[in-house]
């Protein structure tokens, strides 16, 4: 039993070296891909006013899926003085912001605050790019 057991873990240490390899070389493919990309990618965005999500083009025959997430980020303080601020108005500062340890506008609710609303509340949101994935796919 003793001499199965290290057969078998003599193998699982090997796949694991060859799997740790690929990686390095998938790492490696995914980073040329990107930068293969990168530009038709930024023209498609800046075309469609798109700076998240996703948008899909043709390079070479290959459909490239680009989506890049968003990545938002509240100022508490300035959080703080909305609640105060909306609740000194007679309204519920529960509709739009969600009160915790630190102050936080989640993107739902943000969604349902009145545009006249907005810019009051734009001054404490950050908004910057998340993680960005490409997918490829052969257009048939």
């Amino acid at each position: 039993m003793t001499e199965s057991l290290n057969v078998l873990f003599t193998e699982q240490e090997r796949l694991k070296e060859r799997i740790a390899i690929i990686k390095t070389e998938l790492d490696g493919i995914n980073e040329d891909i990107e930068k293969t990309v990168e530009k038709q990618c930024k023209q498609a965005r800046d075309l469609s006013g798109k700076d998240y999500g996703s948008i899909d083009i043709v390079v070479d025959g290959i459909t490239v899926k680009h989506n890049v997430s968003k990545k938002v980020t509240w100022d508490g303080e300035k959080l703080a003085e909305l609640w105060k601020k909306i609740e000194d108005a007679g309204d519920e500062p529960s509709a739009f912001i969600d009160k915790e340890i630190v102050y936080k506008i989640p993107e739902k609710k943000y969604d349902t605050i009145p545009n006249a609303m907005r810019t009051v509340f734009d001054k404490a949101r950050t908004v910057d790019a998340g993680k960005s994935t490409i997918k490829l796919s052969i257009k048939e």
